[in-house]
Parts: C-alpha cells; structure tokens; sequence
C-alpha cells in the first residue's frame, strides 16, 4: 500500500514514528484515552435526553414509542453506570493521571541528580585523604 506524501512528511515532521514502540508514552496515550471515553460517557446523558425532548409525548407509532423507551433505559443506564478506568482499584486512569506521571519522574530525576552529585564530592574526599 502506497502512502501519500502528505502523511508521510506529516509524519517526519511531527516524529511520530519515533513515539511507535517508546513505553514511556504509552502510560500517557492510555491516560488520555481513557479520559476522553470518560468525558463522551458524561455527554450521553444530555444527548439522549436532547432527543427524548424531541419526541412527541403522545407517540403515533410503535417506533416512535420504542425509540422513546430505548432513549429512557439509556438515560438510567448512563446514570447508573457511568464508567471509570481504574488500574485494579488503586487509582483512576485519566488525564490527571499525566500531572502524576511528570510529577513522579520530575522528583526521580531530581533525587537521582542530588545522589549522582553527593557521590561525586563523597568520591573526591575519599580519593584526597588517601592520597594523603
């Protein structure tokens, strides 16, 4: 299969095949993902009550009746059951999770930094009192 120019030069502009196989971003895509599938479970419920409100109450046809029942038992079943990714129970899967995800690698880094640092001046004393 042939690809355009257009994708392919979209694509070296943007990096995006450098992201393909990185598991660090991984975390961040599923986050994101099952953020955005949150957000479009909270607009059905306005959706269907949008087109429930359409409908005339005295429907004329047996369609029109079942579709007025189908849009209610959606309604109660988004209320109901409105969906949550959770990593086993322990914490939410969404985009707040991404803010932990920087925040935790930012404080590694920098504690990793501060020991590197810590051992190098450690490693100067040492090598100064036993030159002495």
């Amino acid at each position: 299969m042939k690809r355009s120019m257009l994708s392919i030069s979209l694509r070296d502009h943007l990096g995006i095949e450098k992201f393909r196989n990185r598991t660090e971003v991984m975390p961040v895509m599923l986050a994101i993902s099952c953020g955005s599938a949150e957000k479009e479970a909270r607009r059905i419920i306005p959706l269907a009550l949008t087109y429930l409100n359409k409908l005339p109450t005295r429907t004329k046809t047996d369609e029109d009746q079942l579709l007025k029942e189908q849009l209610y038992a959606l309604c109660k079943q988004a209320q109901l059951r409105s969906p949550e990714f959770s990593a086993d129970g322990f914490f939410t899967v969404n985009r707040t999770m991404v803010g932990f995800i920087i925040g935790s690698v930012t404080s590694y880094i920098i504690v990793t930094l501060q020991l590197a640092g810590d051992d190098s001046s450690k490693n100067h004393y040492v090598s100064h009192i036993v030159k002495t």
